[in-house]
């Protein structure tokens, strides 16, 4: 320890070994393929390689040594052999440790950055994934982000949307100062009557602006414009209409993509072939139409 400054012992201590910081900060890092069995590989890789390198020192030293007596052998010890390394259970233990030693820094790491602009969904793949005793007792977890790719918090409710109030609540009382901007939402976007259902749940945040979720505009307006009954339906019929595929250019284009798949060994089928031959053909094929072009027809049985 170096008086009141930063603690510069280079390993950690536990009841029988001793952990380099090295291999701590090693252990930081969890990504795919860089789990704790991995990194004691790459220990016992090192280690042997290390040890193999001292043995040789010795025996080279103990060579020398033999040539020079002439009339009575040298007799030199065994060299020691490689010590055990500690399993991959304790490397976790040890990250453990680690952890709660810097438990405060990594709290201010976590909840310093809390963004503008936040987005609130629901889901079910969460929730089917809970086996034993907890199976069943849940079916909705509600995730709150923000701009920074940040899981704010999570909560498991019987119904979408159901219960949310404490969640708002805490998320309110912990973030007092840092008021966010904008939330994005997927249900309780707007209201004829009043302000919204989530509006009513965050309403310390005066300046915050609840809105529909692009991704989840883009589905219901694609739902909607499919059915006779919506507004848009007969200006989608028209549209089809107008722009079509020339039925020569996609046969062509679609015989060429056969072909580059053939060369690169792909498996294809006749199923595969007609949906992804259209894959790029706004770039080859003709979208023809219009007075003349052959759709006249499909446009007066839309209009009549």
């Amino acid at each position: 320890m170096a008086g009141n400054g930063p603690p510069q012992y280079p390993v950690l201590l536990t009841y029988r070994y001793s952990c380099d910081n090295q291999v701590l900060r090693m252990m930081r890092e969890r990504t795919l393929g860089n789990s704790v069995t991995q990194l004691y590989k790459k220990l016992m890789e090192q280690h042997s390689e290390a040890w193999t390198q001292r043995i040789l020192q010795y025996l080279t030293a103990c060579e020398q040594f033999t040539q020079s007596f002439l009339v009575q052998p040298a007799v030199f010890a065994e060299p020691p052999l490689l010590p055990a390394l500690p399993k991959p259970k304790w490397l976790l233990a040890v990250d453990a440790r680690d952890v709660l030693g810097r438990l405060d820094k990594v709290k201010a790491k976590i909840t310093s950055v809390f963004g503008c602009v936040l987005k609130m969904d629901s889901t079910k793949k969460v929730t089917k994934k809970r086996a034993s005793a907890a199976s069943g007792t849940s079916a909705w977890c509600t995730n709150v982000g923000n701009e920074h790719s940040q899981v704010l918090v999570s909560v498991l409710t019987a119904a979408e949307g159901h219960s949310l109030d404490p969640m708002a609540a805490g998320l309110m009382k912990h973030y007092q100062e840092a008021s966010p901007k904008g939330m994005y939402v997927d249900i309780d976007c707007c209201s004829q009557h009043g302000q919204t259902r989530v509006k009513a749940m965050v309403s310390e945040w005066d300046e915050l602006e609840v809105r529909l979720d692009i991704w989840h505009f883009m589905q219901r307006f694609a739902a909607g414009v499919t059915t006779e009954a919506h507004r848009l339906y007969g200006a989608a019929c028209l549209s089809m209409c107008v722009f079509q595929w020339d039925s020569e250019d996609v046969a062509a284009f679609a015989v060429q993509r056969r072909v580059s798949w053939r060369q690169r060994r792909l498996a294809t089928s006749q199923k595969r072939g007609s949906v992804l031959a259209l894959t790029g053909g706004s770039w080859h094929c003709t979208a023809g139409g219009g007075p003349g072009g052959g759709g006249d027809h499909q446009i007066d049985w839309v209009t009549d």
